[in-house]
């Protein structure tokens, strides 16, 4: 893309990697800064496996994968990985006072024209770039793991985020076949408050013995969720702690219904059988809808043994 020629990665975990594979897929350089040795080793040991696999599974071709590879190069220096970077994907763990370091860090060491753009799951892009003077230039680009796997992505401007950033960003993602949703900022985004709600409920159930936790994964999948529990075990409960933490105060808690579905009510507002709900429905769209569940349904019931 015009103006962007190589990116750089902050923190080769899980969806640092994920994120370095996909841009190098899409044609860039990347950087993939690990603080050590042993980690970016790690790191790479991690994103050949995931090439291999998206190969062997018909996602990339023998030739794209060893070419996504040949882009991705390891870096341990923090300022060599973004000297030269045009863009700066930060993807460490959600502790705020680490990424205001980093940001300020970045902002003091990147070109005056990079961007420098955030994968929170759920910080204020505002807190996290308090300390950078590039203001205009900050953004967050949250993606869903497996990154490659995931075509949406939650773009959040920060108070000050330039037309620009937001553009170019934009533009970034949809060349490499993202799916982008701008969303206001707020703590939590779209994904992550959904999920933190039905978490919420979820171990609220488990507590009061409504439910085992193999049980209450298998009627989330029944409708569509993946496993809370099991979810939960495969990323690790500290992460989840740390986001009910600074979350979960935040969340919607009123003990009636909303006004705003009171309202739609009261109007005759609701859904495919009026015409109207929160979207608009004719007999076309309805049943395109309508199919679809049942395909999807149908592709579940067949994959029915995994869970």
């Amino acid at each position: 893309m015009d103006g962007i020629r190589r990116i750089a990665v902050i923190g080769g975990g899980y969806v640092g990697q994920g994120l370095a594979i996909q841009f190098a897929r899409g044609g860039y350089q990347v950087s993939i800064y690990n603080r050590s040795r042993q980690s970016s080793s790690s790191a790479m040991e991690r994103v050949r496996f995931y090439l291999d696999l998206f190969e062997d599974n018909g996602l990339y071709t023998g030739k794209e994968a060893q070419e996504a590879l040949s882009r991705i190069h390891p870096v341990i220096d923090f300022e060599e990985a973004v000297s030269a970077a045009d863009y700066v994907m930060e993807s460490v763990s959600e502790d705020l006072p680490l990424k205001q370091e980093i940001f300020e860090k970045l902002d003091a060491l990147c070109p005056p024209h990079t961007v420098l753009a955030s994968d929170t799951s759920g910080l204020r892009l505002t807190e996290i770039g308090k300390n950078a003077r590039r203001k205009d230039k900050l953004i967050v680009a949250h993606h869903y793991t497996p990154t490659p796997l995931r075509p949406v992505v939650e773009v959040v401007r920060g108070e000050e985020t330039s037309e620009d950033t937001y553009r170019l960003t934009k533009k970034l993602l949809e060349e490499i076949g993202k799916d982008v949703v701008l969303v206001k900022e707020t703590l939590g985004h779209i994904g992550v408050r959904i999920s933190t709600a039905i978490r919420r409920e979820a171990i609220y159930m488990l507590e009061r013995g409504i439910a085992s936790p193999e049980d209450i994964d298998k009627v989330a999948y029944n409708f569509g969720i993946l496993p809370v529990f099991a979810g939960m075990d495969a990323s690790g409960l500290d992460v989840f702690m740390n986001i009910h933490g600074y979350l979960q105060g935040d969340l919607d808690n009123r003990d009636s219904p909303s006004s705003l579905l009171r309202e739609k009510v009261e109007k005759g507002e609701l859904g495919i059988k009026s015409g109207q709900g929160f979207y608009r429905w004719d007999e076309d769209s309805a049943k395109k809808t309508l199919d679809k569940r049942i395909k999807i349904l149908i592709l579940r019931m067949k994959e029915r043994e995994i869970f």
